[in-house]
């Protein structure tokens, strides 16, 4: 089995069942899945194990009710579990992943999950992200960006027993 990022867009939600019975039905396995609404429709990004055939099978079966596309992804090692959860909320910045995501990085971290929310003038942003060593740099750091953007900020450490 390989590994194959899908990406599916659909004018309605009740085509959210069928894309996964079709995925089911030909043999893959959901390994990760990342879907939001969009009013009526649907979008998502779904990384799935499975064979080349059941993987076409399953985009050709739906080709005239969604949008969807599908590409294989090299296995280039490990993903890294995140170590770190940080949640940012308050009004809505357009500049807050942005900024969050430079912050990670200066401090040699790693994004390895992030959702964001928008609801009218008001957001949210969860990241969970792998850094080596102490949190406190990027602790420090993170209440600075948060006051900066006048947002609420927590961080966490995730203990690998919390995670699912």
């Amino acid at each position: 089995m390989k590994r194959y990022a899908l990406v599916a867009f659909g004018p309605g939600r009740g085509e959210i069942g069928e894309l996964f019975n079709s995925l089911f039905k030909n043999g893959c396995t959901i390994d990760s899945c990342l879907l939001t609404s969009t009013g009526k429709g649907f979008s998502a990004s779904i990384l799935v194990l499975g064979r080349k055939s059941g993987v076409s099978k399953a985009v050709s079966s739906l080709k005239n009710r969604l949008v969807i596309k599908a590409s294989p992804v090299e296995k280039d090692g490990q993903a890294l579990p995140g170590n770190l959860q940080i949640t940012l909320y308050g009004p809505n910045r357009p500049e807050t992943i942005s900024l969050l995501s430079e912050l990670i990085a200066s401090e040699d971290g790693e994004i390895t999950e992030i959702e964001s929310r928008s609801v009218g003038d008001m957001s949210v942003v969860a990241l969970q992200a792998c850094c080596p060593g102490r949190p406190s740099g990027i602790r420090a750091r993170l209440m600075k960006l948060s006051k900066k953007l006048g947002l609420k900020a927590s961080i966490e450490r995730i203990k690998p027993e919390d995670l699912i």
